[in-house]
Order: C-alpha cells, then sequence, then structure tokens
C-alpha cells in the first residue's frame, strides 16, 4: 500500500472504514515527509481543509437551535453596511447559492495575500478580508444556482463570532470539540509544529517545477504551509483521525435522527437533498434516485494535503482518507483506495 501511494505523488496516508461506530478498517503508512525518514504513525494529526464547512454548518445549526439566528435571515443583519448584499440569506451562504466568488478573485486584489499575514492577530486579518468580501457584488441571482465559494463560509464564521461575541475557533472548540472529547487531537493552522525538524507531524507536499517537494510550517515561509487563519472556518481544522471520527459519526447519527448536538427537526433540514441535488449544509451530496440512497461527502485540500470522507446513513458506514500531497495524482490514488473498501 505504501508503495502504491508513493508511485502516486503520495509519501504518506491513512485510510478508515467505520461500521456501525466501530473502525472495522484502519491502515496508515509512509513518511511525515519526504525529506526525513520519520514514519506516519497511527496518532498522526491531518489537515481536514474545507472539510472544516462541515463543522461550521454544524455552528449555525446549534444558534439555529438556540434562536440566535434562522436561515432566512438576512446577511445584512449582521453586516448593516453590506447593501450591496441585502438579499442574500443565511441559507444562500450555506448552500452556495449566494453568488459570491472565491476567495482569490475578490475586487481588493491584495486581499487575498494580505490574509496570509501573521503579524497580526487573526481576528484583525479576518475582518479585513471580511471587508474585502462584503464589499463584492453578488456574480448572480440569490439562490438562482450553485456556485462553491469559499467565502461563504468565512462570512458564516464572521456572524458566528458576531453572535457568540468570541472567536470561530473558541467557538468550534467549546460547542463540538469539546462535546464529543475532539480538544486534545484538533487544532487550527498546519498540523506540524512550526520550524521543527525532523517533523512531528505530517507536512505537506507540492509540486515545484514537476518535482514532489515538502512545505514545512516555518515562522517566516516562503510557500504558505496552510489556508490563512483569516478564512479559517472555510477550511484551516487539523485532527487526528480518532478525534475526527467522534465528529463523522455524529454526522451519520445526525442523518439518522439521532444527533448530540442538533435538534432533530434542524438535523433533518440540513441532511435533506438541496436543489441541483446538493445536499443542504456544509457537505455535498450523492444520489442515487434508483436505490433511493444518498451519501454524503466531502474532500478539503489546501493544496498541499488531501482529506476526503463519505457517509452512507442507510448502510451506517463512514470512509475517511488523508495524504500529505496536494496533487491530482494523490487525490485519484485516495478516492481509487476508499472505492476498494466500499467494495
Amino acid at each position: 500500500m505504501t508503495t502504491y501511494f508513493a508511485e502516486n505523488q503520495t509519501p504518506g496516508y491513512v485510510l478508515w472504514k467505520i461500521k456501525d461506530g466501530e473502525i472495522v478498517f484502519q491502515q496508515s503508512g509512509g513518511l511525515r515527509a519526504i525529506d526525513f525518514e520519520t514514519k506516519i504513525t497511527p496518532q498522526d494529526r491531518w489537515h481536514i481543509g474545507s472539510c472544516t464547512k462541515s463543522m461550521t454548518a454544524y455552528l449555525i445549526g446549534i444558534l439555529i437551535d438556540e434562536d440566535h439566528v434562522r436561515l432566512n435571515d438576512k446577511v445584512i443583519k449582521f453586516f448593516p453596511k453590506a447593501t450591496q448584499l441585502k438579499h442574500l440569506t443565511i441559507q444562500d451562504l450555506l448552500t452556495h447559492r449566494s453568488g459570491l466568488p472565491e476567495v482569490t478573485e475578490l475586487q481588493d486584489k491584495t486581499a487575498w495575500s494580505e490574509s496570509f499575514r501573521r503579524d497580526k492577530p487573526v481576528s484583525e486579518l479576518r475582518q479585513n478580508f471580511v471587508n474585502a468580501v462584503l464589499k463584492e457584488k453578488p456574480r448572480f441571482a440569490r439562490d438562482s444556482k450553485f456556485a462553491y465559494s469559499n467565502n461563504n463560509y468565512v462570512l458564516l464564521g464572521t456572524i458566528i463570532e458576531k453572535i457568540e461575541k468570541d472567536s470561530w475557533e473558541n467557538s468550534l472548540n467549546k460547542r463540538i470539540f469539546q462535546k464529543l472529547g475532539m480538544s486534545e487531537d484538533c487544532g487550527f493552522g498546519p498540523q506540524a509544529t512550526r520550524d521543527l525538524t525532523p517533523p512531528d507531524q505530517p507536512w505537506g507536499h507540492t509540486l515545484v517545477e514537476g518535482k514532489l517537494t515538502s512545505v514545512p510550517p516555518k515562522t517566516k515561509e516562503m510557500i504558505p504551509s496552510d489556508n490563512p487563519l483569516a478564512i479559517g472556518p472555510a477550511g484551516t481544522v487539523h485532527c487526528s483521525f480518532e478525534s475526527w471520527s467522534k465528529f463523522l459519526i455524529e454526522m451519520l447519527n445526525a442523518s439518522n435522527g439521532q444527533s448530540k448536538l442538533l435538534k432533530n427537526v434542524t438535523a433533518k433540514k440540513f441532511f435533506e437533498p438541496y436543489k441541483d441535488q446538493m445536499t443542504y449544509a456544509g457537505w455535498g451530496g450523492i444520489i442515487n434516485p434508483e436505490r433511493g440512497t444518498i451519501r454524503y461527502t466531502m474532500v478539503g485540500s489546501n493544496t498541499m494535503n488531501y482529506a476526503l470522507y463519505v457517509i452512507d446513513p442507510k448502510k451506517k458506514l463512514i470512509f475517511m482518507g488523508a495524504t500529505n500531497s496536494g496533487t491530482e495524482k494523490s487525490l485519484m490514488a485516495l478516492y481509487g483506495k476508499l472505492k476498494e473498501l466500499d467494495k
């Protein structure tokens, strides 16, 4: 297995299959970085990228249950000066039907590059980035079509901060990580300690002039080792698989009406298929009309790592995988091995 991933531009990997809440397959292997012989361990932490959105959506669900926000609340309620977004709702952001551009496509050309700065508090960097997003005019009429944008979840995270009067990071830790027993093995930003060699956790990898190259987290980085913390609600969480599986088991249970964190009416709404056969909140859906089944799935990446989950409520199955490489070959290798586990 390790050779298979190495041949597909992937130094290290992890694969899990869970049935009825129990791990029935668990495997990891390879290296934390191609520069060192430090091996992957079962306890290693992995960047989960946009799979973070599932957690941000959950926080919105919790706040809905507590009557702090509603799906049809207008975005302008939380950002009164953003009159060009006055028609957008919480629902539009959750379902990627707002028309907002991607993080790299803002009219403010410096917003994305400035978001990577580490000489200012995260709160200030996030607010500066959000200010740039709020100046955007939606590219199409709200709820008229699906167009994935990380900016939707950056705004949702900021709305959570306004309601909670606390950072999105602290809210996620208190509301989800601590309640599900995930706190010790989950965090934000690079999973490995900056400036430390050999690596204490997997380093990400990318292609540089056609050569697979490690991207170590450093205090002063030429290549950013992760998504900027400014867009945290859209994709900066890292977790061990033991901890991440606790959240995915919660999602599986919620899709079957047994959530520990959401009221049944909210869970049912969030796991319903939505327009364009996309599911409702921070995950996608694979719908099989002939079988009358649906699976929930999400892929996360910071261009240097990949993480992937698939949840099958009917069979009570969860498939999880991650690699410390952001290449297309690595993603396809991950898909291939997870498909083998589905047989």
